[in-house]
Parts: C-alpha cells; structure tokens; sequence
C-alpha cells in the first residue's frame, strides 16, 4: 500500500511537473504582451543582411527592424530584437523565445504546418549573385555549377527540390560565411532571396545579380506561434491597415532604395494594400 502511494504521489509530481512545462512554452497572448509592457520581435542583423542602414547614431535601420519598431508602437509596448540563425527561426518561434518572427521569412507549404501567418509584407524571387568576370545570366547556366547556399532558407529547400543531381550544393551555416565562400571563389554563385542578393552586389562591385528572378514568386510575411489567435489576429489587421497607408513603401524608399538602384521598382517588393 505504500508503494502505491508513492508510485501514486510520483505520477502527480510528474504530472504537475509536464504541466509546468507546457504552460511555461504557451506563446505569449495578446492581452498577455500588453501587461508586460514588452514585446520580442526577431529581425536581422546589420552583420547578416545588406537589407538596411546605420544611420548616424549608429542604430539599425532595417525594413524589417523598421516594421519591428512600428508594431511595438502601435501596441504600445517596449521593444526587444531578437536575432537568430535563419535555421532557427521556427524553432525559436516554437519554443515561444519570440512573440512573432520578422526576419524575411518565406511563407511556405512547409512553414504553413508549423506556424501562423498574419499578412504579407514583401515579395520575393530567388535569385542568383556571382562574379562579375564570369556571371551566371540564366537558370540554365545553373546547370553543374556549384552554388553556396544558406542551410534552413527557401533558396536551400528549392535547390535540394529542383536542382539536388543538377548543381553542387555548398551549404553554409549563415550569410557571411555564404559570402566569404563566394568571394573566396570556392563557388560560382550564391542563391538566395533576390531581396538579399540585389543590394548585395550594388555594394560589391565584382559581383553581379545575373538572375534576379527564378523559381516562383513568394511572399514574406509575420509568424506567430501556432494557435497564438488573438496575437495574429492582431498582427493580420496591421499588416493590412500599415499596407493601406503605403507604409511599406516608404520604409522601402528609406531602407533599401539605395541598395536596390534606382531600376527598380518598389510595387516589386513591397506589399502595400
């Protein structure tokens, strides 16, 4: 009899314990992130995106940092960055270390299983960047080449899904060393978002973005965490107020303008409603 009651008081202490736990990984609530008075966005870094500037007080003025900003202010909330590797931003998300994921996350198939998309604040292509004295101009060219590529990013899905016995693949952990790589000649190219590749090369000269549009057009959007409803809830009705004031735009002209040329065009990118 007492085995059992300590096998019984066992079982509830294991059980209280699990509890503990799940409720501990809950993603945060809408109501739950106002009280606190913070909120945690994940953007990108200065060090891993060409997709921004520093301005003169030396603060990170990024399209999706500026996005971060503008959500924090309109729930009226402190902000936090967070920055991870593009490998970990689901599960980050997942284990509720972010409220919602910036980032210049695909919408995907995949993603879709795993989290919760409010509406899309960008466009995106794939695209190629390499050496200016010998450019890759055409999907067909990819063709036996060998290709750096980020571990974890919608370029890296779709190489392996269309081009795995077609191209070598060199996977790199995160985009400078995908850079180092291609400007060490150890590739004849680089695949990724065309977002991230286009500005790139407008800052490297001996580079070029030959392919500037391959494989199928996607969209960027915000991630909450999977049945996180009041917060994407909320993040969906911004997304769709900011695009009806153009915000995107702007932040486009502000951010990335430069880096892009005066080619190209903003209704391109930016998701404006």
């Amino acid at each position: 009899m007492r085995f059992k009651f300590k096998l019984v008081g066992f079982v509830f202490a294991l059980f209280l314990a699990v509890t503990a736990i799940l409720q501990s990984a809950e993603a945060r609530t809408l109501k739950e992130i106002r009280e606190s008075g913070f909120i945690r966005i994940c953007t990108r870094t200065p060090e891993s995106s060409p997709l921004g500037i520093i301005d003169a007080n030396g603060i990170w003025r990024g399209y999706d940092q500026e996005l971060a900003n503008r959500l924090a202010a309109d729930l009226g909330v402190r902000l936090e960055s967070v920055h991870v590797a593009p490998s970990a931003r689901i599960a980050v998300l997942d284990n509720d270390e972010v409220d919602i994921m910036l980032d210049y996350l695909t919408q995907t198939r995949e993603r879709d299983i795993a989290v919760d998309f409010a509406a899309p604040y960008m466009k995106v292509f794939l695209g190629v960047v390499s050496p200016k004295s010998a450019p890759l101009t055409s999907e067909d060219e990819l063709i036996g080449k060998r290709l750096v590529v980020v571990k974890g990013t919608t370029a890296f899905k779709y190489l392996q899904e269309h081009y795995l016995h077609k191209v070598e693949i060199i996977e790199a952990a995160t985009f400078p060393e995908a850079f180092e790589i291609l400007a060490r000649g150890e590739a004849n190219g680089l695949a990724d978002g065309n977002i991230v590749l286009i500005p790139w090369a407008h800052e490297h000269p001996d580079f070029v973005a030959g392919i500037t549009k391959f494989g199928r057009m996607e969209v960027i959007a915000p991630a909450v965490r999977k049945g996180n409803v009041s917060l994407l809830l909320w993040l969906n009705d911004e997304i769709i107020a900011l695009g009806k004031e153009r915000f995107f735009s702007r932040i486009f002209e502000t951010t990335l303008r430069k880096k892009f040329g005066e080619e190209a065009r903003v209704e391109d990118f930016a998701t404006d409603w």
